[in-house]
């Protein structure tokens, strides 16, 4: 087996000395793997306390969380302390704190056991203090894919070929550690073989299947879950023989978006089941705003990079996070006071994140965002292109960079990342269709736009003004203010003094910005 990255615990596990406390299966288990008795009560009670760690929980917050009530029996809480003290052997209560007439803390203890043995060790240096230690990175597993049947090129070739395509494009996130099971290593992605594998140690399995006919072949991918071998997700990729070098390089980045993206949405479930760090606070606001981009939405993801940036300060997770926060924030419009001070906090958090990690993709795209917003177009596009070297299969990167693009007169470039992105994901989101029919529309093809935000999977905010934009520059007056009006319904503050604050905010040239707002005054938009 080829280790890309190394880590210890599961990414869901949480050590807590004597015991280790798995966050998605509410279980705890000793560090030679064996199950630790506790009561349901008693884990829903660990739960709630591990997602506050460090901070007081009150007794109607337990209350809540694990009974559905607002209150309950002092007893009923206490015996559910008692009882997860004994499966932590926290005699002295320095784990589970009692706190007098407020209720009760978790705090990890400063020294862990010896490590499960899966990690090879025979034991740890002692925690130093300070500021919690991120979780790792979740742990992926590429399988060997399973032959249905090929002809032409011999199947260990082309399924090798594809299977070493999909991982050189996983290893390109950071968000994951990815592990390689090498073609001569074993078993394929069957059944039997997803069984055996899911005992490793990682968190999830990419198995897959390939048919081919010499000519055209047909590879379908799962994503899977080590923890009860469910499938998450299922894909199916249709090709042509012609040219294996570079179409399984379109394959590995198509497989490598799907799963990337795919991993970033559990983000959200994992850390509202209190699995907190940086990367996943990043990544689960990263999910909110491709999924559906809100001012709620925004909100959010600012207090919960502030918790990133107070536990984590040494991850640049935490900063790349609230400097994309801060900036989408402002260019949205959902921040209209001290925006200046936002902009510059955004600044000061990209270039902290740059020191930190200056081989993130994602530092690089959030400098790429910040430069294109105070005008430094060109510095822009160097920083977006940079992040693409980085990870080429990532088409938020992909589409940042068609409207600095637009900016200078690079249509023909903004057209060729338009056609990329969509072969990289075909499919599509709203994230994606959105800064296409955008671009469309930049370049004179509002029949483009509009047909580009009717293919979306959902409407956003931004989507509903730029529908009302296109429509009304195709003499679709009805269409146009209906639009609007349900951008209106769902901000009912919104005017016009706010849409032009947001639209300056972006550093947009001035001429693109007067046809922009006299197409919503046109449509309806309130003065």
């Amino acid at each position: 087996m080829r280790f890309l990255k190394r880590n210890v615990l599961k990414s869901s596990e949480i050590d807590l000395g004597a015991a280790v406390f798995d966050v998605e299966t509410r279980r705890l288990h000793d560090h030679s793997g064996e199950e630790i008795a506790l009561r349901f009560r008693s884990r829903e009670v660990l739960a709630v306390l591990m997602r506050q760690q460090g901070h007081i929980v009150g007794r109607s917050t337990l209350a809540e969380a694990a009974w559905d009530v607002k209150t309950v029996s002092d007893d009923s809480i206490a015996q559910c302390i008692a009882d997860i003290r004994r499966a932590l052997s926290d005699k002295g209560r320095r784990i589970v704190e009692t706190v007098p007439r407020q209720g009760y803390r978790l705090v990890l203890p400063s020294v862990r056991s010896p490590t499960h043995p899966r990690s090879g060790e025979t034991g740890r240096a002692p925690i130093p203090s300070g500021p919690a230690p991120e979780p790792r990175a979740p742990v992926i597993e590429v399988l060997r894919f399973d032959d249905l049947g090929t002809t032409g090129m011999g199947p260990p070739g082309l399924r090798d070929v594809l299977g070493e395509a999909i991982v050189i494009e996983l290893a390109r996130y950071p968000e994951m550690t990815v592990l390689h099971r090498a073609a001569d290593s074993g078993p394929s992605g069957g059944r039997r073989a997803v069984q055996a594998i899911s005992r490793t140690g990682s968190d999830y399995l990419v198995a897959g299947a390939l048919l081919s006919d010499g000519k055209l072949g047909r590879l379908s991918i799962r994503l899977i879950s080590a923890r009860d071998l469910s499938c998450i997700w299922v894909e199916e990729f249709d090709f042509d023989l012609g040219e294996l070098l570079a179409l399984s390089r379109g394959i590995g980045r198509q497989v490598a978006s799907a799963v990337g993206v795919k991993l970033i949405e559990i983000a959200e479930a994992r850390i509202d089941r209190g699995d907190l760090s940086a990367r996943l606070i990043e990544n689960a606001a990263r999910s909110r705003m491709l999924r559906n981009p809100s001012a709620a939405a925004f909100g959010r993801n600012i207090r919960e990079q502030d918790i990133a940036l107070d536990r984590y300060p040494d991850s640049a997770w935490g900063h790349l996070g609230q400097a994309l926060a801060l900036r989408t924030g402002i260019d949205s419009g959902w921040l209209t006071r001290d925006v200046e001070a936002a902009s510059a906090r955004a600044e000061d958090h990209v270039a902290r994140a740059h020191a930190l990690a200056p081989d993130n993709y994602l530092v690089h795209f959030a400098l790429g965002k910040t430069l294109a917003d105070k005008g430094h177009t060109g510095a822009a596009i160097l920083a977006l292109e940079r992040a693409t070297t980085l990870n080429p299969s990532s088409t938020m990167v992909l589409v940042g960079q068609i409207t600095p693009n637009l900016d200078i007169g690079n249509t023909a470039r903004a057209l060729e990342l338009i056609s990329l992105a969509r072969r990289i994901n075909p499919a599509g989101n709203k994230y994606l269709q959105y800064q296409i029919a955008r671009a469309h529309w930049r370049m004179g093809s509002p029949d483009k736009a509009l047909r580009s935000l009717m293919a979306s999977p959902g409407q956003t905010d931004d989507m509903r003004k730029l529908h009302a934009v296109a429509a009304l520059e195709l003499g679709r007056g009805d269409m146009a203010r209906a639009a609007l009006g349900l951008f209106l319904n769902a901000n009912p503050h919104w005017n016009f003094e706010v849409e032009s604050m947001a639209q300056r905010a972006q550093a947009t040239p001035s001429a693109v910005i007067e046809r922009w707002l006299s197409r919503l005054s046109e449509a309806g938009m309130p003065h």
